[in-house]
């Protein structure tokens, strides 16, 4: 190969890093902007489980119902809010999950990523060396 193809095969690899560090740096904002979604879910759904457990366990003074019995509230009402709500907490655990595998999928494009320019690396300097040794002949 000739010191002319040499050098346009490092240029080419050079091109090549810069556009897989550039998907790096996309990727690792969006990892991080993911993991700081999950972090808000998990406040989120920690947060639904303590409104279903006051629901679960909400007493009100006998002296305060009016024209609705507390049995007639704990049958029909509260059961239909605490139904809501699980299917609420649920519904949140689906999307974390749904955040988990797209943080995991991320991950591993990334990690595929950084093996890819760490490889032109070394492809880069290989080229370079063997330049080197082209000009010292």
């Amino acid at each position: 190969m000739t010191k002319t193809e040499l050098i346009n095969r490092r240029w080419g690899y050079r091109n090549q890093r810069s556009q897989k560090q550039l998907q790096a740096y996309g990727l690792a904002q969006k990892l991080e902007r993911l993991k700081k979604a999950k972090l808000e879910f998990a406040g989120i759904i920690e947060d639904s489980n303590y409104y279903k457990k006051k629901i679960t366990n909400l007493e009100i003074d006998p002296g305060l119902w009016k024209g609705e019995t507390e049995k007639t509230y704990k049958s029909d009402h509260q059961n239909s809010m605490e139904k809501s709500i699980s299917g609420y907490i649920v519904h949140l655990k689906k999307v974390e999950d749904g955040i988990d595998n797209e943080i995991e999928r991320l991950t591993t494009q990334l990690t595929n990523c950084q093996s890819d320019i760490a490889h032109l690396n070394t492809s880069i300097a290989n080229i370079t060396m063997t330049i080197s040794t082209l000009k010292e002949e």
